[in-house]
């Protein structure tokens, strides 16, 4: 074992035991399948009020894991829902359709678009609201790599886990906070690009991102109404007419830019605009990250 605190055989407690025996794999199983067993063929409905047939039991819920592939996945949804369960869940509900919905608005794709493999090749690299070292840690292994080429790595989380034991700079925030975390982090790369930008690949930012893009001039964002809300809304929801970019009038499909980045109206100036507000000592006060950090 890894550990000498390891299992590496099944343990069972019978009802009222104090100590915990050894049992073989096929045992445990059989004990398991018992009790599921028993536990729908007690529970199951085959119709409900309404009179309708349902062939259900909502006495068992799954939850999964986001680990098994397709294949793997489909296999144990059609194996759950023969035995007639209805509350199936799955972790990757809860942290990656958020991740797919984002990927999806920002880069136009949902899923990932790279390797775990190419964390290797990273000069820095943060870890934010995880423990990547025991929750991931195929993926962690690369980035653990990359540390030792001399990259740097960054653990943002309000516990301290193994991956902050690895980490070069732990961040403590509170729970909840990440947003204002990385709106200062955001605001900070912002007021330094424009100082410094002999430090950044502006040519990759100007041609390949949409920063010198210019959005239509009746776009508002917090940073103007300071109500929170974004220009369009009607109380319900998003009317995103004012959000779209400004087009040629000749060619409508050809998006207006400001190569200077220094037109209002440009994503970049209304991305600088909207963090503004992440100063150095609203963040600390939000996060209660030590400021020296």
């Amino acid at each position: 074992p890894i550990t000498k605190a390891r299992l590496t055989r099944v343990k069972h407690r019978a009802a009222g035991a104090a100590n915990w025996t050894d049992i073989s794999w096929d045992d445990a199983i059989a004990k398991i399948a018992a009790k599921i067993k028993a536990t729908r063929d007690n529970n199951f409905i085959e119709i409900d009020s309404s009179g309708n047939t349902v062939n259900r039991t909502e006495a068992i819920a799954s939850i999964g894991s986001v680990f098994p592939n397709s294949e793997e996945a489909y296999l144990m949804s059609k194996m759950l829902r023969a035995l007639g369960l209805v509350y199936i869940e799955n972790e990757a509900r809860i942290c990656v359709s958020s991740a797919v919905a984002a990927d999806g608005e920002t880069v136009g794709r949902g899923p990932m678009s790279n390797h775990w493999i190419d964390l290797g090749n990273s000069d820095c690299i943060m870890v934010i609201g995880g423990n990547m070292a025991e929750s991931f840690p195929i993926a962690f292994k690369w980035a653990t790599r990359a540390k030792d080429k001399g990259a740097k790595l960054i653990h943002v989380d309000p516990r301290f886990t193994r991956t902050s034991a690895k980490a070069d700079l732990y961040a403590s925030v509170r729970p909840g906070t990440d947003i204002a975390f990385i709106g200062g982090i955001i605001r900070y790369v912002i007021e330094d690009m424009e100082a410094n930008p002999g430090n950044y690949n502006m040519t990759y930012v100007k041609e390949y991102t949409n920063a010198s893009f210019l959005v239509n001039p009746g776009f508002t964002g917090p940073a103007d109404t300071l109500d929170g809300l974004f220009s369009g809304w009607d109380g319900s929801k998003y009317d995103k007419t004012s959000w779209a970019y400004q087009s040629d009038a000749n060619q409508p499909d050809k998006i207006k830019k400001d190569p200077t980045l220094t037109d209002p109206n440009c994503v970049f100036q209304l991305l600088k605009k909207h963090f503004a507000r992440y100063t150095d000592d609203k963040v600390v006060e939000i996060t209660g990250t030590d400021k020296t950090t």
